[in-house]
């Protein structure tokens, strides 16, 4: 009979245990598109009103920037107070302009960016055509501290993060899950001739 009950038991808290890991999960993704992707504040501010539950953030360019603000805590509101400043503005007027143009457009602008400049045999093409020095010290600003707390384990966020990139010798797909939390966000927001890629 104990062994009976010790069965019903068992099966007991078996059953409780798998409804309570298998309840279903809410990942919020958001994506690029430079400025465009400024919606994305719009959206978490809904999500706010609502107290829809997200259980996951996952990002890619500016995707990265704001679920990874969002992720270590910051809100919707206060997200939008940081790309209304005056440095962000700035960084985000120059890039938009450029990341949207149709390449020969860009270079009938700028006709000097395809230069004739050898090294080593090889004919050399700048790696970006947008200053990056501004957001990469905003990008300090906005996440080590967060950084330090966490260990580098972006899985100890306020709510857990990844943000993806791809790896142009490998061709493949990136995912940050651990690391330097700026470093991996800025790599997210890589693009050929636009920003400098990050190497890690």
């Amino acid at each position: 009979m104990k062994s009976r009950t010790k069965k019903i038991l068992s099966f007991f808290f078996l059953f409780i245990f798998t409804f309570l890991f298998c309840e279903e999960k809410v990942g919020l993704v958001l994506g690029g598109g430079a400025a465009r992707g400024l919606a994305h504040i719009g959206v978490l501010k809904v999500i706010e009103e609502y107290n829809i539950p997200v259980d996951y953030v996952a990002g890619t360019s500016m995707g990265s920037i704001i679920g990874g603000l969002w992720a270590s805590g910051y809100t919707a509101s206060e997200i939008e107070s940081i790309f209304l400043s005056e440095n962000i503005r700035n960084w985000l007027n120059e890039s938009t302009i450029k990341n949207y143009q149709p390449v020969f457009l860009f270079l009938n602008s700028y006709p000097t960016f395809l230069t004739t400049e050898l090294k080593d045999g090889k004919l050399k093409i700048p790696e970006s055509t947008v200053d990056d020095k501004i957001i990469n010290l905003e990008l300090f600003s906005f996440f080590s501290e967060i950084d330090y707390a966490i260990g580098s384990d972006f899985r100890k966020m306020y709510k857990p993060f990844l943000c993806t990139a791809s790896d142009i010798k490998s061709e493949n797909p990136k995912i940050f899950t651990k690391g330097k939390l700026e470093k991996s966000i800025r790599a997210s927001m890589a693009i050929p001739l636009i920003f400098k890629p990050v190497i890690f």
